[in-house]
């Protein structure tokens, strides 16, 4: 079985443990743009990862698995699969008008 990313709501969870209810409150305690370490859990951000990181105590390689080599050094270009989203799920109505 292919090791994973850590899920969005295993770092929610790991950020909670150390007291941090808003993932805002890392980002205004490191002077980054707002939204940083929120987009980071979604989408590649070097700085965001290493912030993230740093506060769980823990290396960014052990999180991002997809991001980072197996020597841990992090991948230049990041591969597009990390920037791929799942596709939204529909309404739910039909195609054609009733």
């Amino acid at each position: 079985m292919a090791a994973r990313d850590w899920s969005r709501g295993k770092i929610r969870f790991a950020l909670e443990q150390k007291g941090i209810t808003e993932m805002l409150q890392v980002d205004r305690q490191n002077g980054l743009p707002l939204g940083t370490v929120s987009t980071t859990i979604r989408h590649p951000h070097q700085v965001g990862e290493m912030i993230v990181a740093a506060v769980l105590g823990i290396p960014a390689h052990s999180i991002w698995l997809s991001r980072y080599d197996a020597a841990g050094q992090r991948l230049m270009p990041q591969p597009m699969t990390a920037y791929r989203r799942p596709r939204a799920a529909g309404h739910g109505q039909k195609a054609k008008a009733a």
